[in-house]
C-alpha cells in the first residue's frame, strides 16, 4: 500500500505573470492614488486662503476637507454598475475625465457649496 499521506500536496497557487491589461490597470489605478493624494496635499496647503477668500470657519474647513470622503460610497455604487456595463478602459478614462472637471470646479470656487460639491464629486 502506498502512503498517501506523506506525498507533497499540489500547489494552488498561479505563478503566471498578470496579463497586459492588469498591469496597465493596476498602473492606471496607482497612478490614480498618487494625483489624488497630490490633490489633496494641495488643498490642505491652500486652505488658509481658501478660509480666508470664502470666509470660513473651522467647522466649514474640516467641510471643505473631507469632501472626497462623502462621495466614496456613492461612486462606489456608480462603478459597480458602471463597470458591469462598459469596458474598464473606458470607465477609467471617464472618471479621470469627470476628476478634471471637478477639480476645475474647486479652481472656480466660486462659493463654500460649489467648493464643496466639486470635491466631493472629484
Amino acid at each position: 500500500m502506498e502512503n498517501d499521506a506523506a506525498a507533497p500536496a499540489a500547489s494552488t497557487a498561479s505563478t503566471a505573470e498578470p496579463d497586459a491589461g492588469a498591469r496597465c490597470f493596476f498602473a492606471f489605478a496607482c497612478a490614480s492614488t498618487a494625483c489624488r493624494a497630490f490633490e489633496a496635499g494641495v488643498v490642505s496647503s491652500m486652505m488658509p486662503q481658501i478660509q480666508s477668500t470664502l470666509g470660513l470657519d473651522y467647522t466649514a474647513e474640516g467641510v471643505v476637507a473631507s469632501a472626497p470622503d462623502y462621495g466614496i460610497v456613492p461612486a462606489g455604487l456608480v462603478a459597480i454598475a458602471v463597470f458591469e456595463r462598459v469596458p474598464a478602459r473606458t470607465v477609467l478614462a471617464g472618471g479621470n475625465f469627470i476628476i478634471a472637471l471637478a477639480c476645475f470646479a474647486c479652481a472656480l470656487r466660486p462659493g463654500f457649496a460649489t467648493l464643496v460639491a466639486a470635491r466631493a464629486v472629484g
